[in-house]
């Protein structure tokens, strides 16, 4: 079995190595985004970048053992808050992961984004159209394998669409699944994958990603490699867990360097349980990522900034949910609004004039720091509550 410190240490000897068709081979290294960069600047920001994820990779192979043995009791003063706001949280975030989870079809044609406007398709027409051998599913990592499972069980009949599992692993997304403190998601997601009858030769395994711009670059090494070898590119379906694809599908669209000399696109998988989504974690997970779409919109260059490629219906989803929240939480725990009272203020500024200044271009720095706060107090809530989450050699 190859475990997570395996993984580890193939990630820090001279070349990478992802695991398909049962060998391994070597990946091509991350290199600076500055395509300008001389080759030695070049070559310092590639090792400072493997030298960072390796850290990165031990503290998370440090932190989910630690966490597996101390168990961890939850009672922080944050898990205390989001405990007791949870009804604020789940009015204002009912029914909305429907809008996360709505499909999404960008056009990538020589590096220029384009959107489409897919409408929403019956399983069995989706999976005849996507079951070719142009086609990549990418299954990202979140230590969520209920969506894994759900998608290995609704295309286990397929016959050529390929699968990418991408992610190190450490912290998690979900509360219904041990975080596996042996396992790397990616290796994890293959088993999962293979227990429906997916063959193995159809999977190839990133081990090696520990965010959401890792998992773009080196699943473009993966899939570049694949053209090189006169393998044909038609869409590159993004899914993880149905809170994130949203973000990660647009993280694609920016991030995803593909060597491809005729257009392809990048879509969202657009199906989901919903029901298997109610947790306060969930719940957390939506709304957390509401605010960080907008905060790396406004504030980041991970997502693609022309406005014109995203739907309305998210930008007055993200507007209803954080009033709504800002309004359940005033009136229902008015302690803990007026002690948050600067992210209750910084929600109320948050209103379509915000967003069509976005859309001019026009954003102001108050702008960027109300979306910035409010942001940061959803991750606080979210990530002490992800450290009590199961650790365990699953």
């Amino acid at each position: 079995m190859l475990t997570k410190n395996n993984r580890l240490n193939q990630f820090t000897v001279p070349n990478g190595y992802i695991l398909t068709s049962g060998r391994l081979i070597t990946v091509a290294r991350p290199y600076s985004n500055d395509s300008a960069a001389k080759p030695l600047e070049q070559t310092l920001a590639n090792a400072k970048t493997i030298l960072n994820t390796a850290l990165t990779m031990r503290n998370l192979i440090k932190e989910g053992h630690e966490l597996a043995e101390l168990k961890p009791a939850g009672n922080s003063p944050q898990i205390e808050l989001a405990t007791r706001i949870q009804s604020s949280l789940g009015d204002a975030t009912k029914g909305r992961l429907s809008v996360l989870t709505s499909p999404i079809a960008l056009t990538v044609d020589n590096s220029k984004v384009t959107s489409l406007s897919p409408s929403k398709s019956d399983m069995a027409v989706w999976i005849k159209s996507h079951d070719t051998p142009g086609s990549y599913i990418v299954l990202n990592g979140n230590n969520d394998e209920t969506y894994v499972s759900y998608i290995a069980d609704k295309l286990a009949d397929s016959k050529h669409i390929n699968f990418i599992t991408s992610g190190f692993g450490g912290h998690g997304t979900t509360d219904r699944h041990a975080i596996a403190t042996n396992k790397t998601e990616g290796d994890r997601f293959k088993e999962l994958l293979m227990e429906k009858g997916i063959a193995p030769q159809r999977i190839t395994v990133d081990p090696f990603s520990t965010n959401s711009g890792q998992n773009a670059i080196n699943v473009a090494d993966i899939i570049n490699r694949d053209i090189q070898d006169g393998k044909p590119l038609g869409s590159v379906i993004v899914s993880g867990t149905p809170a994130a694809v949203f973000r990660q599908t647009y993280t694609y669209a920016q991030q995803l360097k593909i060597n491809s000399e005729t257009p392809f696109q990048i879509e969202s998988f657009p199906f989901c349980d919903e029901a298997k989504y109610t947790t306060l974690a969930d719940n957390l997970a939506i709304i957390r990522e509401f605010s960080t779409t907008l905060n790396y919109l406004f504030n980041t260059a991970y997502l693609p900034s022309n406005a014109g490629l995203y739907p309305d219906a998210f930008f007055s989803s993200v507007l209803d949910c954080l009033a709504t929240f800002a309004d359940k939480l005033t009136a229902d725990h008015p302690k803990d609004a007026d002690k948050h009272g600067t992210v209750v203020r910084a929600i109320r500024t948050i209103d379509q004039q915000m967003i069509e200044r976005f859309k001019s271009t026009q954003l102001t720095s108050e702008d960027k720091m109300a979306v910035r706060t409010v942001d940061d107090f959803f991750r606080s809530l979210f990530n002490p509550l992800e450290l009590t989450f199961n650790r365990g050699t699953v």
